[in-house]
């Protein structure tokens, strides 16, 4: 389980989430990985897996709105741990176990551009929903 855990949090950090300890403060010696994990509750990637990438814009913001956090989340996040979902979910549809590995900056790069690709707005009002 233990293992699983570091693969979990070795993979929040190549999303860019911090693993060094916040060093002053309230939250001294607080790792905002470990931080963000429990707020959101991965523990393996099973739970990654499970996951729904409408979901993380949320997971994000339940982190950022709790008092209790010492880290905020950026909401650039939210492209790469989609991208970190959408990799997981695209390894189990393949049947391919995950590799901790194998979740590179390279390749959060090219799941970020084929879970998320840029769009243009279909519509007027929908153009003025996204300024």
């Amino acid at each position: 389980m233990a293992a699983q855990a570091n693969a979990v949090r070795n993979a929040l950090m190549v999303c860019g989430i911090p693993n060094d300890p916040i060093v002053g403060g309230p939250g001294d010696g607080i790792r905002p990985t470990q931080e963000f994990l429990a707020t959101i509750g991965w523990t393996s990637i099973e739970d990654i897996q499970l996951t729904e990438l409408k979901d993380i814009p949320n997971f994000v913001k339940a982190h950022n709105t709790n008092p209790q956090k010492h880290w905020e989340c950026p909401m650039l996040m939210v492209r790469k741990l989609s991208a970190l979902v959408w990799h997981v979910k695209d390894l189990a549809r393949r049947g391919q176990a995950w590799d901790p590995a194998g979740w590179t900056a390279e390749r959060m790069r090219t799941c970020v551009n084929k879970v998320l690709p840029l769009r243009q707005p279909s519509s007027r009002a929908e153009w003025c929903l996204t300024r």
